[in-house]
């Protein structure tokens, strides 16, 4: 899913064959920006603002490069490496966390057992969020939501405590036990927290849609896409606890189904960035083959021409780029 309006990108082509403007010009872009995207340096609000100038806020420049499409296989490989560690944490932490949800519901160990786990898990999981979502001192990241300033991605860190405070204050009505009228407060939070970590899952999924938008991974992307759609009326059935009709029970597993699908998206998410990585390492190795290529052509080829130019002459510097197809044979009278 692109987070780039027609006119922005119609503007991004016209200015490709055109120099960059000095700063506090507009240069030949036209109209203004329409999406939602912020400065990659403060995180402001760009959205009115007209395209190609400056942010208002700290002068940096507005214009979006010319590879900002470049897939997350083009990025530098110690970034790659650090979203693929986010994502297999997160996949694992939530894996962990339905596992537990799903064994406290069932009474298969002690209440306070599985109350204990959840709560370490939910501990972890405020670390596995924040691996998966870094800040990326990247255009590319920027235009996603992952730069430093990130609203949405400053957001999403902060929601995920809601299940901490939520987990936690279930184990202490674990370990308190009593009456109904004790534990008031304790439910109060439970529920508020459940709330608040809602929210960020969904605000989660939008952020992990953009990056698999990043890997190209068009799977993953609907996968995500669907969550955001089904994943408030799951929980609500969840909690509604349906009749045990057949509509109830269509709707009961419906929710589970939705609730499982996050995981799963999570695992393909994670697999599509690990090829990153492997593709981001065979393209450099690529680039270092054609690199020794060139000095090998260089040197057998170029510099013999350019050692009989005597004392005076200058020696012959290796491009950066040198053709090495093979040249037109015209043919002879007669062919």
């Amino acid at each position: 899913m692109s987070t780039l309006r027609p006119n922005e990108i119609e503007a991004l082509r016209r200015d490709a064959s055109h120099a960059a403007p000095a700063r506090g010009e507009a240069g030949p872009a036209t109209g203004i920006i329409e999406s939602a995207r912020t400065c990659a340096t403060c995180g402001y609000a760009l959205r009115g603002l007209p395209i190609g100038g400056d942010c208002p806020e700290c002068g940096a420049s507005t214009r979006i490069p010319e590879d900002i499409d470049h897939p997350l296989s083009l990025m530098p490989l110690p970034t790659i490496r650090r979203l693929k560690w986010g994502c297999w944490a997160a996949f694992w932490g939530m894996g962990a966390a339905v596992v537990l949800i799903v064994t406290h519901t069932w009474r298969i160990f002690p209440p306070l057992l599985t109350l204990g786990a959840l709560a370490a898990v939910a501990l972890s999981w405020q670390v596995a969020v924040r691996l998966a979502t870094p800040a990326l001192d990247l255009p590319q990241a920027a235009l996603r939501g992952f730069s430093r300033h990130g609203r949405l991605r400053i957001a999403v860190q902060w929601l995920q405590l809601g299940w901490m405070a939520a987990a936690v204050a279930a184990l202490l009505g674990a370990i308190i036990g009593g009456g109904a009228a004790g534990k008031e407060p304790l439910v109060t939070i439970i529920r508020g927290g459940t709330a608040v970590g809602v929210a960020g899952l969904m605000l989660l999924a939008l952020l992990l849609e953009r990056l698999a938008e990043w890997a190209r991974e068009s799977s993953g992307e609907k996968c995500f896409n669907w969550i955001l759609w089904t994943l408030p009326l799951a929980i609500i059935i969840l909690i509604w606890e349906p009749p045990a009709t057949r509509l109830g029970i269509f709707l009961y597993a419906g929710a589970i189904v939705t609730m499982l699908l996050y995981p799963f998206a999570m695992l393909i998410l994670a697999r599509s960035v690990g090829l990153s990585v492997h593709h981001a390492i065979e393209y450099e190795l690529r680039r270092e083959r054609q690199q020794e290529r060139r000095e090998r052509f260089f040197a057998k080829v170029i510099q013999p021409h350019v050692a009989d130019r005597g004392p005076g002459g200058a020696a012959a510097a290796m491009p950066q780029e040198i053709s090495l197809a093979e040249p037109v044979r015209k043919k002879k009278d007669g062919e």
